[in-house]
């Protein structure tokens, strides 16, 4: 398969990869026992690493960019200026892995790639940064704006029937018939194509509509395209040129990079060895709680404050929680519990811990009650609950101090509020901040246990990059899926799992880019800034203290989103307004229609039909009495800067977020979260695998249960832990090809992304 894969062939692996069935016939069936399959699966799966996963295979690796083109700096140099597509930003926003994955990104993040790649070859590089002078600029982003737009993913017409993708070697080695790999192909494209093509739709149909109130003048300022604005902006992002040079025996030469990198003098630049911090793009991550004492004075106390480079975090998933401790209440197997016992399971929660993962890397907080008092860790295990906590995220971490929770207190306290914070810091420009309020007042029956994943991207990336993402994580976690569905207790969860793949958030930022394109392609008169974004997919146990039981809330939250359609000339600018509001309501909508795959039609509560009104009915002019108190704390924390566009009526709680000078939209809800994305359900019916993964391994379970309920595909036995739902979906591995048609399927796929190559695979 020549240059670029559908995204409809990692949708496919996305939509089957080990939990569902591949088309096999009885004859199909394995005669060998649980165990032995078991052994095949894992000796397939580390093969299938041995074949696939390599350097030379990685779309986002740049040192296998040397294995393709070869060492030569100066060819290494053409094909990264030709294949990665320049675009005015400033700093290092994608890194090396982000920007080759993307193909595109601005002058520093082109360098870094090339430097990464030069020294992949062997030699020894150091940056060359130029400051371009105000007519350079000008120059400089007047060509970006004369192109017309590079679509960010490519669509042949009928992918999954090419036979030239199609890896015959692999897929006899694996035992995975043509005729399933095409099925599943045809398949996994229809269900891709009907997902866009609805979400597309959605924001067509309201675009309008919004773009027409918003340039009302009764209703407020009006929202109009700042071409002059985006222009400035452009060129602040254009402001400096960056080569690469590399040592040779003759001295250093300069590898030039740019549109304009003919034109620039680079002998007056300045000579560095690595990016410095202020053009680096980060991201930070903080959980603060308050404490009310009797005076009604609140405390602030810091639980998580970690910051992190923002293009590195693409394929190092984040998983945010706060752990509870065993609690009282009911006992024994969870799986037998009433919705009354886990009623009392959930308020019978006092201490929880906040537990931050990065990757591979594990962090966390202090351990604090339901008082606001927190606990120093040490290694005594004296509270064994916290113990249990300390010493399932990580070996040797230990356990609450000495302190006993039954000490007199100076003064009485409570737990007042829990505040998720995002920022996120990228160069020449403001600080963006957003917050999440996870447990407080104005959310009276949320538990302060919270679960989410988190993917924060410096940009867009291939179909390519998360198809190795997603084979990558099935086939290292081989061993574990194999040894739960040998196991003969179903409750039991091995401890050793090194990848997770956040599977819902892949495919929203694969939507996005589908979706802008699709925008792109219809409105030829306009460019894209294809920026970053954070997105999250989160959940906490709820208490329904009227009929006593437990219920979940579920949101998939577009915390922050930088992506944008610009015009290509002022006379453009309305076309680029609307262009902008329907890509946000489709993005939202696409939220939605994530959601109601993985959930029963009427747990859906989504603010997208509040919306839908604005068809029909006046929009809301909220007066102070008629927005929630929730809400009203969402704008005031999130919304600076932005329009805020309710929807619904009565006392509203859901809005639309838009950029005043460009119309980017988010949809919000509740406290600034997703707005087509919130679920309530009973636990008993949908969730108690989650949860019950979640509370055993913390009341009762050895040190790695919660290790395991913190990983593996977040599919359809929920993402808190793949055991059970692993071996019901595949039937104790009784079918071999159930058990090997994802990976092979995957591994043919992969193998026959253009010979593998990793500059051509990356997007372009």
């Amino acid at each position: 398969m020549k240059k670029k894969t559908a995204i409809h062939l990692v949708i496919a692996l996305l939509s089957g990869l080990m939990l569902s069935a591949t088309g096999a016939t009885a004859s199909d069936s394995a005669s060998k026992g649980n165990s032995a399959i078991a052994e095949d699966y894992i000796n397939i799966a580390r093969q299938l690493r041995q074949d696939v996963l390599t350097l030379a295979n990685n779309p986002h690796e740049p040192r296998g960019v040397m294995l393709h083109i070869g060492r030569d700096p100066v060819n290494i140099t053409n094909a990264i200026e030709t294949q990665i597509s320049w675009q005015p930003e400033l700093g290092v926003i994608r890194g090396p892995e982000g920007t080759l994955s993307s193909g595109n990104g601005g002058d520093w993040d082109r360098a870094v790639l090339l430097k990464a790649a030069l020294e992949g070859a062997g030699y020894p590089t150091r940056l060359v940064v130029v400051t371009r002078g105000e007519q350079e600029r000008r120059q400089v982003v007047k060509g970006f704006l004369a192109v017309k737009g590079r679509p960010l993913l490519m669509h042949p017409e009928n992918p999954y029937q090419r036979e030239e993708m199609i890896n015959i070697d692999l897929l006899d080695r694996y035992g995975l018939p043509i005729r399933n790999h095409n099925i599943l192909m045809a398949e996994a494209a229809a269900r891709w194509n009907r997902l866009i093509d609805e979400a597309y739709d959605s924001g067509e149909r309201m675009a309008e509509n919004i773009v027409g109130r918003l340039s009302d003048p009764q209703k407020g300022p009006p929202v109009v395209f700042d071409f002059s604005a985006w222009q400035q902006r452009l060129e602040t992002a254009a402001s400096e040129a960056v080569g690469v040079e590399i040592q040779t025996p003759n001295g250093w030469e300069l590898m030039k990079l740019g549109p304009d990198a003919d034109q620039i003098d680079w002998g007056r630049g300045r000579h560095i060895l690595k990016p410095p911090s202020e053009r680096v793009a980060r991201i930070a991550l903080g959980i603060e709680m308050t404490v009310l004492n009797e005076e009604a004075s609140v405390k602030r106390i810091s639980l998580l404050d970690h910051s992190m480079e923002l293009g590195q975090l693409f394929q190092k998933p984040i998983r945010l929680e706060i752990a509870a401790d065993a609690g009282s209440g009911a006992e024994g197997n969870a799986g037998k519990w009433t919705a009354g016992q886990w009623y009392e399971k959930i308020v019978g929660f006092d201490r929880f811990q906040v537990v931050l993962q990065v990757g591979s890397e594990m962090f966390s907080s202090l351990v604090f009650d339901m008082s606001g008092q927190t606990y120093q860790v040490s290694r005594d295990g004296r509270i064994e609950g916290a113990a249990r906590m300390g010493g399932a995220v990580q070996r040797g971490f230990g356990a609450l101090s000495p302190t006993s929770k039954d000490e007199p207190k100076e003064q009485a306290t409570r737990l007042e509020t829990i505040v998720l914070t995002f920022e996120i810091d990228q160069p020449g420009a403001a600080m963006v901040r957003r917050q999440r309020l996870l447990y407080g007042p104005l959310r009276p029956y949320v538990t302060p246990v919270f679960h989410a994943d988190i993917l924060a991207a410096g940009g867009p990336f291939s179909p390519a990059s998360v198809l190795w993402m997603a084979l990558d994580a099935a086939s290292a976690n081989a061993d574990m899926w194999a040894r739960v569905a040998t196991a003969a207790d179903l409750d039991q969860y091995p401890a050793n799992v090194s990848v997770r793949m956040p599977e819902m958030l892949h495919e929203w930022l694969l939507a996005h880019s589908d979706l802008a394109d699709r925008q792109l392609s219809r409105n030829p008169e306009l460019t894209m800034l294809s920026g970053s974004s954070v997105s999250m997919w989160m959940s906490q146990p709820m208490r329904d203290d009227e009929n006593r039981q437990v219920l979940t809330r579920t949101a998939l939250d577009v915390v922050w989103d930088d992506f944008q359609l610009g015009p290509r000339k002022q006379v453009d600018a309305t076309a680029a307004l609307r262009a902008n509001v329907s890509l946000g309501v489709a993005s939202t909508t696409f939220e939605a229609l994530l959601l109601r795959e993985r959930m029963p039609p009427e747990t859906i509560l989504t603010a997208l039909t509040a919306a839908e009104l604005l068809l029909a009915h006046e929009a809301v002019e909220p007066s102070k009495g008629e927005v929630s108190p929730l809400a009203s704390w969402g704008i005031e924390k999130n919304e600076t800067g932005r329009s805020v566009f309710f929807a619904g009526s009565g006392q509203v709680n859901t809005w639309w977020s838009i950029d005043p000078e460009t119309g980017v939209t988010i949809g919000r809800g509740d406290g600034g979260e997703g707005q087509a994305a919130v679920e309530y359900g009973n636990i008993q019916k949908q969730n108690i695998s989650n949860l019950k993964c979640f509370l055993e391994a913390l009341g009762g379970g050895s040190g790695g249960d919660y290790i395991a309920c913190m990983t593996g595909l977040s599919g359809k036995s929920g993402k808190m832990g793949a055991g059970v739902g692993m071996r019901k979906q595949l039937g104790g591995f009784d079918n071999q090809a159930k058990a090997f048609g994802a990976l092979s399927q995957a591994a043919s796929i992969l193998k026959g992304i253009d010979d593998a190559k990793a500059l051509t695979g990356s997007g372009h």
